[in-house]
């Protein structure tokens, strides 16, 4: 089956199309065909991975407005590359497109129509408004970057908030949980923050991996690519191997976070793109809707 996380925080600067896009290189690295949809008007996903906007109606704004093919839309993020995934970026026009959002936030359910991904992601505006809305009506989980520190982490509660009532409409939706960003070891601030996110927050409602503070993340915004492509080695890179890995686990891809990449066959599309043969759906993911309004106060 396809899963479309939603990337969401109403805060900005907290990782959250630096979580999209290094998610998803981690996710293809481990033989998972993924797409990123940017469905930010500021474009950051699109740039940082060295697109600029494309031109009128060719971004994820024709797809559900007129209903265009996506893969007409994607274009591939570095075809040469074992770390290469598809984008649908965000067009010229898209500020106008979005407009249709407003009245019918479940034109984005397009996306169901795309079952060759295994993962779509989309990357959302820092707000909490229709755009945001609209995913979280389209998408089957919801992953929230947080920063290790105290005003991004009060924010907590509003955006669970918002959350719940997209849930009320979209009862395929779960929360996959909160996932701790630019985590500093050596400050003392952030290592108080980072146990009270682990008093507080139930263990099934944050991820295990955190991702610590790496000057390669700016040096790899800089040179439009993922840090995976950019620096394999670096501690930024292994974190989020490690959070698709704990992804993988959490939908029964993987038996354990150590076990080998699925072993899935593939071809080279003449696009560049890996294209994976087909297989079977994987179980659904057991865990229930966590009831967030009486575990998080």
């Amino acid at each position: 089956m396809t899963r479309i996380l939603a990337i969401a925080n109403q805060k900005g600067g907290v990782g959250k199309t630096t979580t999209a896009i290094n998610l998803g290189a981690s996710l293809h690295a481990l033989h998972q065909n993924v797409l990123i949809v940017d469905l930010d008007p500021q474009a950051y996903a699109t740039f940082g991975l060295g697109f600029r906007k494309t031109s009128i109606h060719r971004g994820i704004g024709s797809v559900f407005q007129n209903r265009q093919d996506i893969h007409q839309i994607t274009q591939a993020v570095y075809p040469a590359s074992p770390y290469s995934f598809d984008i649908c970026p965000v067009s010229a026009s898209f500020g106008t497109e979005t407009q249709v959002l407003k009245r019918h936030p479940e034109y984005l359910h397009i996306l169901y129509e795309y079952s060759d991904y295994d993962y779509i992601i989309i990357d959302t505006p820092p707000a909490l408004n229709f755009l945001t809305y609209a995913a979280l009506l389209t998408a089957t989980e919801c992953i929230m970057p947080v920063q290790a520190e105290f005003w991004a982490f009060v924010a907590i509660n509003r955006f669970l908030n918002f959350f719940s009532t997209a849930h009320k409409q979209n009862l395929e939706l779960r929360f996959e949980g909160i996932l701790l960003t630019m985590v500093d070891e050596n400050a003392q601030y952030c290592r108080e923050i980072v146990s009270q996110a682990e008093d507080t927050v139930p263990s099934n409602c944050l991820f295990g991996t955190q991702i610590p503070r790496d000057i390669c993340f700016s040096e790899s915004q800089s040179h439009h690519k993922s840090i995976l492509n950019y620096s394999e080695e670096s501690l930024g890179s292994q974190a989020y191997m490690q959070c698709a890995r704990e992804l993988l686990v959490r939908h029964h891809k993987l038996p354990n976070m150590t076990a080998p990449a699925p072993n899935r066959g593939g071809h080279i599309n003449p696009n560049g793109t890996l294209q994976f043969n087909p297989t079977g759906d994987t179980p659904q993911n057991a865990n229930p809707i966590l009831k967030f309004k009486d575990k998080i106060k």
